[in-house]
């Protein structure tokens, strides 16, 4: 299991709650290219069902991140560290994801049930998509000439790969840094046999027009 420093988070506390009674721990998980503080408000409203617990994912906020090229799993296994000994001895945590947290909470409801009561996913990523042949044919021709960029540019010197970002890549992953690697993994990733090994009780929330 990778080692990490301890990730940087925020706690709601339950309200009006007795010492004498165990709180239930949320754990929430922002998407990409967020911070903790991007669910802190929906966390707020539910502050009477137990103890809230919002992390910066590692590469967001305050928290540093993993290493280069480190996917969901890595992020699943870090998180099951900085979780062993807060939820000891209690009945687990709920978990609630949003986008990349969602293919984060997948990872952790299936490779670490003995932590988790249920999951929440919100916007969730992480099955492959039925793509048309000509949605294909275009991948697999992009796909060849960003190499060919990367090859010029090593060869030659020229500077293709960055034109060719400019032109082709998505915001995330101009914006992505040090965590292109992590966001290159997850795009490709297909999470659908960890998904069918989640025993616990899920609940799955969608916008109605969010076609992402």
């Amino acid at each position: 299991m990778p080692s990490t420093d301890i990730w940087h988070s925020e706690t709601i506390e339950q309200a009006n709650s007795s010492p004498k009674t165990p709180e239930q721990p949320f754990i929430w998980l922002h998407g990409w290219g967020h911070t903790s503080s991007a669910l802190s408000r929906l966390a707020g409203l539910f502050k009477k069902n137990g103890c809230h617990t919002l992390y910066d994912q590692p590469g967001f906020g305050k928290t540093p991140a993993l290493h280069e090229g480190a996917g969901s799993k890595d992020y699943a296994d870090a998180l099951a560290q900085q979780l062993a000994t807060p939820l000891k001895g209690s009945k687990g945590a709920i978990l609630i994801g949003h986008s990349y947290g969602a293919r984060v909470t997948v990872q952790m409801a299936s490779r670490y049930p003995d932590l988790i009561k249920a999951i929440i996913l919100i916007s969730g990523a992480g099955l492959r998509r039925k793509r048309s042949l000509a949605h294909k044919i275009r991948a697999a021709v992009l796909k060849l000439i960003g190499r060919l960029a990367r090859l010029s540019d090593a060869v030659f010197g020229t500077t293709y790969r960055h034109v060719y970002v400019k032109r082709f890549g998505s915001s995330d992953y101009q914006n992505a840094g040090a965590l292109r690697g992590t966001l290159v993994s997850a795009v490709n990733e297909d999470l659908s046999a960890l998904a069918q090994q989640i025993k616990c009780p899920t609940l799955l929330i969608y916008g109605g027009d969010d076609t992402e």
